[in-house]
């Protein structure tokens, strides 16, 4: 696992309050092989960086967590089906 050694520690509830490594860290390291094989792996890694479609600073992103905090969820499968909001089109 690539991003593995970028934490030094000892578990993952360790590593809760430090930045998550990137794509672009993922990709440096995985550079960083002794033997890098351009496979499928390698295109993949290479374009998703090439194309910058993640962020680069893992500071800026926002962690699951905090997107969901406030969000209230309601089971309304005991109710009936005409009184539920449709959002499909």
């Amino acid at each position: 696992m690539l991003p593995g050694g970028r934490y030094p520690g000892d578990g993952t509830h360790a590593t809760w309050t430090r930045v998550a490594p990137t794509l672009a860290d993922v990709w440096a390291r995985f550079n960083a092989a002794d033997k890098l094989e351009e496979d499928s792996l390698y295109a993949a890694l290479d374009s998703l960086t090439s194309f910058q479609i993640f962020e680069p600073n893992g500071s800026k992103p926002m962690n699951l967590l905090d997107v969901a905090k406030g969000v209230a969820v309601i089971n309304l499968s005991g109710y009936d089906t005409k009184s539920r909001i449709s959002w499909s089109r």
